[in-house]
């Protein structure tokens, strides 16, 4: 006899990385366009966070000022998610989250609140220590559904209601935008900041050329 478990209807969470040359000097680039709107970048009310710096939902500054930057760079990393090519098209802006000691994010999505689409949510790792900074979970999104099912301890086929990917500076996730996530308050203090750049995306079927940005050379040194 012979038995085996299916893995059914799995969520597709997409990561990818800049080498470190290039995430360098994004970094360097934007972090300090980044800093100078921190005195007027507070949370919206009706968000449960009271301490995290955030400009959502977007339209800063640093954006239209390095936007000859972001936009190949943040081009390579989406067309390099699928086996195929696929055109993408950004809804809404980008905003930046920037978090210091005891900064967190409470459990959201990125569902639009009318009948727009954002088919994903993107989570860029501007800024990122692992000694101190906190990455981003992701909770099952039938974690009540399984509770009326029994979860066989420790199986391959046991489902936790959170998974923490693997993240450093430079990583840039891609996921469904009903995918609820959340940030736990950071460690300890740093002089470090945790900077993110978050936006939403929507796929198009076919490449369509309207929405082709220019390619990405990275900088040599």
């Amino acid at each position: 006899m012979s038995t085996e478990t299916l893995s059914l209807f799995s969520v597709p969470v997409f990561r990818s990385k800049l080498d470190k040359n290039t995430s360098d000097f994004f970094k360097n680039e934007l972090l300090p366009c980044i800093s100078k709107e921190l005195d007027s970048a507070n949370p919206p009310e009706h968000w449960a966070t009271d301490n995290l710096r955030t400009d959502f939902p977007g339209g800063g500054k640093w954006f239209d000022e390095k936007r000859d930057i972001i936009d190949p760079v943040l081009n390579s990393l989406l067309v390099n998610q699928f086996d195929h090519k696929i055109s993408f098209e950004v809804s809404g802006k980008l905003w930046f989250n920037w978090y210091e000691e005891g900064s967190y994010q409470e459990i959201h999505d990125h569902l639009p609140d009318d009948f727009d689409l954002n088919h994903f949510a993107c989570i860029y790792f501007l800024s990122y220590d692992e000694e101190v900074h906190t990455p981003v979970d992701f909770m099952d999104p039938l974690h009540q559904i399984r509770r009326f099912s029994y979860q066989i301890p420790d199986h391959k086929s046991s489902v936790y209601n959170w998974y923490t990917p693997e993240v450093s500076e430079g990583t840039f996730l891609m996921f469904p935008s009903y995918l609820y996530h959340r940030v736990k308050p950071q460690k300890k203090s740093s002089k470090k900041p945790r900077v993110t750049i978050s936006f939403n995306v929507n796929a198009r079927n076919l490449w369509d050329p309207k929405y082709e940005l220019p390619e990405w050379n990275p900088p040599h040194r």
